[in-house]
């Protein structure tokens, strides 16, 4: 492997037609992101539970289903990263 592509990492990219193909991104070329509160750059990844309803309509198991949905927390301040999925209560 050559140095100039030591920080490239290949990822399964959708191409037009539904095909994967490898492209290769270089992890140098990433900006950090920081929260939009206390300007921290560190993060946990965490899980939002929901379920869809075994009477749900378009729910076709008969069964509740379990929804995890993936969020960041800041480790500074605790605010959810991103927006937040509008989700019923």
């Amino acid at each position: 492997m050559n140095n100039k592509r030591r920080n490239v990492i290949p990822m399964s990219v959708p191409a037009i037609g539904g095909s994967q193909q490898q492209q290769p991104f270089d992890i140098n070329e990433a900006i950090q992101r920081q929260c939009t509160q206390c300007n921290s750059e560190t993060f946990d990844l965490v899980y939002r539970l929901a379920v869809i309803s075994a009477v749900a309509p378009k729910n076709r198991t008969g069964k509740d289903i379990l929804v995890k949905l993936e969020t960041f927390l800041c480790r500074g301040c605790g605010w959810e990263h991103g927006k937040q999925m509008g989700i019923k209560q």
